[in-house]
């Protein structure tokens, strides 16, 4: 799930980063506290600039029981972690240095499709352990112009992936225009319902409304 970057006590405004521990206010946080009665053990994986990979890392590492009910916010195909060090190295679109690297070496194309392997392994694993899975996509994995013959390749591979897939669900609502927006920040940004102190993640409002869609999701498809 989401750290909560940018909301009120997930911002350090000196280096934008965030602290430790999942914010109060993120909607992980806020099914929780809504859903004690209806749920068991509760354990965050969550940390502000992960990549998918050390979302998967973090996943296999922990014990799943079956029947858990796993929710996962897979993150952007250009962030990787490097495993050279006791704690892993982060690196993404806030490491200027290795997106110069990345984009000389690879393309959205050979990312997506590297991620969509990961996750296509990661889903196996959880599905041998007989976990109830939930999973979005916070950028579009979608590929419209194949390079190389692998459309066939890639196709087959997000069927698979898309049985789990709540993007339509639980994503993309929060780009709507139903609710009252912030339109105070820049166009460039995109239309959440509202922004966190960063001017640039989701903000509380937004983070409320992906809670109750979660609740809804999990309430129809596990807890009936």
């Amino acid at each position: 799930m989401s750290h909560g970057h940018g909301l009120p006590d997930c911002y350090d405004p000196p280096i934008g980063g965030a602290p430790e521990q999942q914010s109060l206010y993120s909607y992980g946080k806020l099914y929780l506290d809504k859903n004690r009665h209806s749920i068991g053990n509760y354990i965050p994986l969550t940390y502000g600039g992960q990549s998918n990979n050390e979302i998967i890392y973090k996943l296999v590492s922990t014990d799943i029981q079956e029947g858990d009910i796993v929710v996962v916010q897979w993150t952007f195909f250009t962030r990787d972690v490097f495993f050279d060090k006791p704690l892993p190295r982060r690196a993404g679109e806030f490491d200027n240095e290795y997106m110069e690297y990345l984009t000389k070496l690879s393309s959205n194309q050979d990312l997506a499709i590297k991620n969509l392997m990961s996750i296509y392994t990661c889903l196996k694993y959880l599905e041998s352990k007989k976990a109830n899975i939930i999973m979005w996509f916070v950028e579009g994995f979608e590929q419209k112009d194949f390079q190389g013959g692998y459309e066939s390749f890639y196709n087959k591979l997000f069927s698979e992936i898309d049985k789990y897939n709540f993007t339509g669900e639980l994503w993309n609502p929060i780009f709507t225009t139903d609710d009252i927006q912030d339109t105070s920040k820049s166009s460039k940004q995109p239309d959440y319902l509202d922004f966190g102190l960063d001017n640039l993640h989701p903000g509380v409002k937004t983070h409320e409304k992906m809670s109750y869609l979660l609740e809804n999701i999990i309430n129809t498809k596990f807890l009936q």
